[in-house]
């Protein structure tokens, strides 16, 4: 959505997906799950106001630094970045929704790697959707 306006221009020869890292102004440290639910609810409407051309207040909204981060999609998507930004956003476009997308990837502790074995048995017992990419040669 910042880019979008070009308020602050994004250089994609870096290949992160990160932008900014916001709270929304009404949250108390931003960490709660309650609070992570205000910003990310209220940064989906920024994002359907910006799609709608519609006026966008986010200064007015969010305070950085913050706990949600601002992701942005290579504007190719997976034919340029095979990240989870790119992934979200092609599955939302195949399921014909709106992007704004909140993407969770669980590590391990101890290594700090993505879980396997453990975020299946998770989203079993949650009984929520899991998704894998695939990061080809």
């Amino acid at each position: 959505m910042v880019e979008h306006l070009r308020d602050i221009p994004y250089d994609p020869s870096n290949n992160s997906s990160f932008s900014l890292w916001v709270n929304h102004r009404n949250t108390f440290s931003g960490i709660i799950d309650k609070d992570r639910s205000l910003t990310v609810n209220a940064l989906s409407q920024v994002v359907q106001n910006t799609l709608d051309e519609g006026p966008v207040v986010f200064k007015e909204q969010f305070r950085t630094p913050g706990h949600m981060p601002v992701l942005i999609a290579a504007e190719k998507l997976l034919d340029q970045r095979h990240g989870q930004s790119e992934f979200s956003i092609a599955l939302a476009e195949m399921a014909s929704i709106y992007p704004p997308i909140s993407i969770c990837e669980m590590l391990d502790d101890e290594s700090g790697l993505a879980l396997l074995k453990e975020e299946a048995q998770v989203c079993k017992e949650t009984r929520t959707g899991l998704c894998r990419g695939f990061r080809g040669s």
